[in-house]
């Protein structure tokens, strides 16, 4: 987690919550509470899965959305 200037928020242990869109999926909890700034998840991308979007989203911070393209997307 980031603040307003780019720095980590080390004290922060805010609740971030993960969603995808696509036939990728989370393994594990969507919501959990950040580590010294840094939350984690694992995602499970079946075979075939050439694109996904990840938000992320967290109280007082600006939503984020990840998308996850293969190279034969890009072409």
């Amino acid at each position: 987690m980031l603040d307003a200037n780019g720095q980590l928020c080390k004290s922060s242990s805010l609740e971030v919550a993960f969603s995808i869109c696509g036939s990728a999926s989370i393994v594990g909890p969507a919501q959990i509470a950040a580590e010294s700034g840094v939350a984690s998840i694992v995602i499970r991308r079946p075979v075939g899965c050439e694109s996904f979007s990840l938000t992320v989203e967290s109280e007082g911070f600006e939503r984020a959305i990840c998308e996850y393209l293969t190279r034969r997307d890009l072409d």
